[in-house]
Order: C-alpha cells, then structure tokens, then sequence
C-alpha cells in the first residue's frame, strides 16, 4: 500500500488527529493557566504601583504646599505695607479689610470670596494659614492661602506651575487628577469621569477600596486613590488624589510572553503532526 494511500484513510486521518490533540491540549491548558496567573500577577502589581505613585504625588504636593505657606507667612505683613511683590510663587494676591479690597496683583475677577469656615478665624488668629479653594467657571479652581495680618486679611494664589510640577515625578503613561472634597476639579492632567470618583467613594465607604478598573472609550483603566488629609496643617478638608494607567500598559508584559510562547506552541503542533504521520506510515503500510 501506497503512502499517500495509506494516509487518506480514515484511521489514518484519525491518528493524525490524535496525536495533534494530545499535544495540543496540554500546551493550550498551561497558556491559559499561565496567562491568567500572569496577567493576575501583573494587575495587582501595577495597583500597587499605582498606590505607590499617588502616594508620592500626595507627599510631593504637600511639600510644595508647605513652601508656598512658608512664603505667604513671611510675605503677608509685607504685602500690607506694600514692600512686596508677587514672586515665582503666586499668580495673585488681595488684601481684604473692612472698607473692602484691594488687589495687589493679579485681576479682580479672579480673587475669591473669603468663605472662611467654621474655625478658621480662630485659626488666623492663632497666626496659622487657611488654604481655600476658589471655583473657577471654566477649568480648574485656584488654590488661595490666607493669612491674617492686624485687622486685615491677606490671600494669596498659589502658581498652578509650582504647585502641579509634581506630575514631572509620575511614571509613564500615567495621568492625575485631583479633586476637592465636594468635587472641584482642581489638577487634571487627563479629566476623570465624574461617575469614577463617585464609585470610589461609594466603595471606599463599604469595601475600603483604593484601587479601581474602569472603561474610557472602549479603553480599560487602572485607578488608584490617595486621600490628602489638610486639616491638621493647612486647615482644610482633604482633597481627593487620582493617578490612572491603561490596563493594556500594565498587561504589557503578559502580550510578551504570549509572543513567545506562540512560536512554541506552533512548533509543539507541527512535531506531534509530523510524529503522527511517522507512526502512520509504520502502522498503516503493513496493514
């Protein structure tokens, strides 16, 4: 019997099959086994990565927080005498007294009204700051320190610049965003859905979730949170941190592997075919 014959016979067919089977299954079982233990692996620790990266953001903008309340410190008393000048540090200053306002720098649209809280005075008087959010009607808000000199009360507007350098620091491809407590946006640097931050608190309320995955246009996202407690330094409620990466840049690792592992797993295929049709040969010619 012919060769070519043999091999067109059903059993023959049949054996092929087998043997292409038998090697086949065990290699797809190990790549979907090892796949998703990879891809699991890589997803947590890119959560992790990305707490890391909020959590040093947060320790970054608090310390040029400081710098800025150290400045207004030293430069409220002058401002009210009128030796001093804005520097590098604020965009705006205003002096709030009570026959009204006089600004210093800056327009007039863009001073903010002095909500002050429940505390706040006493605060002031006390010689500390108070950090203040100002709404803007487009874009972000501004941040304002006021500081209390006499009778007087001064606020003055930190440089967005200085004050948001800090995404310098953040890893690649990754983007920031920060919120105050009731919402404002203060710092995008890509705008998050206003549906995602409600979902973290929402969760963060019953599960103490940090971190969260999430849609963007058919795009999947990984999100971490950092709460930015004010309170005890600068006398304001905690602002809101968001650092978010695409889960693509994170699973990169994993496309790799099955880039390797394909080749293999089609060279396994075509060895378990040509072993089938070797056995062929010697089962089916006698037969």
């Amino acid at each position: 019997m012919k060769f070519a014959t043999a091999i067109g016979t059903k059993v023959a067919k049949r054996v092929v099959a087998l043997f292409v089977i038998c090697a086949l299954l065990p290699v797809a079982a190990a790549m979907l086994l090892s796949y998703g233990s990879v891809r699991e692996a890589l997803v947590s620790q890119r959560t992790d990565a990305l707490r890391g990266s909020a959590a040093n953001f947060a320790t970054a903008l608090v310390d040029r927080l400081g710098v800025a309340e150290s400045i207004a410190r030293s430069s409220a008393g002058k401002l009210v005498a009128g030796s001093a000048v804005i520097g590098e540090y604020f965009d705006a200053a205003a002096v709030y007294d009570r026959n009204g306002t006089g600004a210093i720098s800056g327009g007039p649209g863009r001073l903010p009204q002095l909500a002050l809280a429940s505390g706040d005075d006493e605060r002031l008087a006390a010689g500390e700051s108070v950090l203040l959010v100002s709404r803007a009607d487009a874009g972000p808000a501004s941040v304002w320190f006021v500081r209390a000199v006499g009778a007087r009360r001064v606020a003055l507007e930190v440089n967005p610049k200085f004050l948001w350098a800090a995404d310098d620091a953040l890893p690649v491809l990754t983007d920031v965003c920060v919120y105050a407590r009731d919402g404002t946006v203060l710092h995008c640097t890509r705008l998050l859905p206003r549906t995602v931050a409600a979902e973290f608190h929402i969760r963060s309320a019953s599960e103490r979730t940090e971190t969260l995955a999430w849609v963007d246009r058919d795009t999947p996202m990984l999100t971490a949170r950092r709460e930015l407690f004010l309170r005890g330094k600068f006398g304001a409620a905690p602002w809101d941190i968001f650092v978010s990466q695409p889960e693509a840049h994170a699973l990169a690792a994993a496309e790799g592997v099955t880039r390797a592992v394909l080749p293999v797993v089609i060279l396994s295929l075509l060895v378990a075919a040509l072993l089938g049709l070797v056995q062929v040969r010697r089962i089916m010619r006698p037969l």
